[in-house]
């Protein structure tokens, strides 16, 4: 089980999903053993808002996202900070593909998707974790032609 620390329960505004302490879960990360960059991504983005999801892990090192989050308005995640956690080793392991950025929303947790307190029950619960990560706005560039 992990651990979900709110740093303002009361205002429902930013909410912390990490466990304070060190990085030792990054620091003995096998680089040479790192997936190829795509192996975990579950879809690429698509759609209007370039949604693309990745799929996260738990180990013993590693037991939460590391995210400082926004959840003010219920539907989504609006990620504020990253710390030591899953994204981070996840950015890591993913420098030349996808990556999870500050100002990002993730907008489903295995499925659940428009309710933040469900969400953070899978993020608590479940030992895999598949996301889904709205980019921030110009993030992602339209594939579509551009008409001029």
């Amino acid at each position: 089980a992990s651990a979900v620390g709110c740093s303002a329960c009361d205002s429902g505004a930013a909410h912390q999903l990490f466990v304070a302490g060190g990085c030792d879960g990054l620091a003995r990360v096998d680089r040479a053993s790192a997936h190829d960059g795509m192996a975990d991504v579950v879809s690429a983005p698509a759609g209007p808002h370039g949604e693309f999801q990745i799929l996260l892990r738990k180990s013993a090192e590693l037991l939460t996202l590391g995210l400082d989050v926004d959840m003010s308005n219920n539907s989504c995640m609006l990620i504020k900070g990253i710390v030591c956690g899953l994204i981070l080793d996840w950015n890591l392991r993913h420098t030349g593909g996808l990556q999870v950025h500050v100002g990002d929303r993730i907008v489903a947790v295995n499925g659940q998707r428009g309710d933040c307190q469900r969400m953070t029950e899978r993020i608590v619960e479940d030992d895999t974790l598949v996301l889904s990560i709205r980019p921030r706005l110009g993030r992602y560039k339209s594939l579509a032609p551009v008409a001029v």
